[in-house]
């Protein structure tokens, strides 16, 4: 009884990653434990007090470790920066001064998360750095790019915000494919939208409900997404959007989005996170000239949805918010042969447009963790 916890602490002191994995344990009737009620309660005792002294002697050990196992996580296992009870104190200074005295509130937490965050920082440089030799531009990162990239992402953070509560409009968005995306809102067809954490998609999703009222759900795999909606419905329930916790797609769930495209709605689903149950839904290509394991589970839901599928991202510039929306496909259909060659073809085609982006806007990739390790 001791034995299974030791081993676990040991391996995680020394740095192995650790995968969670969920099993099902029945015990038969009338069964009886085999925990021996006194010598087991004596061996776990010691195992605590064995393993108490030996953290206190070996502690900067252990602490070095630390780093080289938090490298390896998925990215579920991260706490999201900003999430929890963070949020609601932006949501309260935005709504008491707005983005001017927001922005400057943020800059002491911006620069504790950057000094304390370290493996978020290096995964910061690690994908400016990729991003620099991929496009050629230089071959080393700008000193200062990282605080700009965390600068970036508490920005993006009252952008929120201010779309949520009405301080951006319609009249600041910059949409090129405006027709394509009219159209598609106003025929009344449902539709499944692939996005990113590249940019500020919660612009766009804000302010559908202002220019078509379109009906949005957003799949999420974490509980820090739906917790981050409640806020904002909060604040203005009156654009508030449905999001659904799949840590796995299953035949429920699927039927009940089918009923939200049918009825015109559009469900909205990343791009650029790997499941979190190892559902095997994944497949690994070529990111920025290295390897990275994306999701196939968008691809495989947009057959069982049968309706067109979307890519779209919403990118920060000078003078207003850029909506690149495009048709990745009018369905995805594929049979058991070729099922693995049609879906990875069209998740080669989002990654395409994902790389070009980010070259364009390359401060606002807001996946703070090993992109070519976490998924894998």
């Amino acid at each position: 009884m001791d034995f299974d916890s030791e081993i676990i602490v040991r391996l995680s002191w020394c740095g192995t990653p650790i995968i969670m994995t969920p099993v099902k344990i029945r015990y038969p009737k009338g069964n009886l434990s085999n925990f021996r009620l006194l010598q087991d309660n004596w061996l776990i005792t010691k195992m605590h007090t064995r393993l108490m002294f030996t953290m206190l002697s070996q502690f900067p050990t252990i602490l070095r470790n630390r780093h080289r196992r938090s490298s390896s996580k998925h990215w579920a296992s991260l706490s999201e920066i900003g999430a929890g009870w963070g949020l609601y104190v932006l949501a309260v200074i935005y709504r008491l001064s707005g983005t001017r005295l927001l922005t400057f509130a943020l800059l002491p937490v911006v620069a504790y998360s950057y000094l304390v965050h370290r493996e978020r920082r290096h995964a910061s440089r690690d994908f400016l750095q990729r991003l620099a030799s991929h496009s050629g531009v230089c071959r080393t990162v700008p000193r200062f790019s990282v605080f700009r990239h965390f600068m970036s992402f508490s920005n993006m953070a009252a952008d929120k915000l201010a779309a949520w509560n009405g301080g951006i409009g319609v009249e600041n968005l910059i949409i090129p494919a405006e027709c394509e995306l009219d159209e598609t809102a106003e025929a009344g067809h449902g539709a499944l939208v692939i996005v990113s954490h590249l940019g500020n998609v919660e612009v766009s999703r804000a302010l559908s409900k202002y220019r078509h009222n379109i009906r949005v759900t957003a799949l999420s795999h974490t509980k820090n997404a739906v917790k981050f909606n409640r806020l904002l419905a909060a604040h203005n329930k009156s654009v508030a959007i449905d999001v659904v916790q799949v840590s796995d797609l299953g035949m429920e769930i699927a039927a009940d989005l089918k009923d939200r495209v049918d009825d015109g709605g559009w469900i909205v689903v990343a791009g650029d996170r790997t499941p979190v149950t190892d559902s095997g839904r994944v497949a690994i290509v070529d990111f920025l000239g290295a390897p990275a394991t994306f999701p196939l589970g968008p691809y495989i839901l947009a057959r069982l949805l049968k309706c067109p599928v979307y890519y779209m991202f919403c990118m920060k510039e000078a003078d207003g918010f850029r909506i690149i929306f495009h048709k990745l496909a009018d369905s995805v259909a594929f049979s058991h042969g070729n099922r693995n060659t049609v879906l990875e073809r069209h998740l080669r085609d989002y990654v395409c447009v994902l790389e070009k982006t980010c070259a364009r806007y390359p401060l606002q990739w807001y996946n703070f963790f090993d992109f070519w390790r976490a998924g894998s």
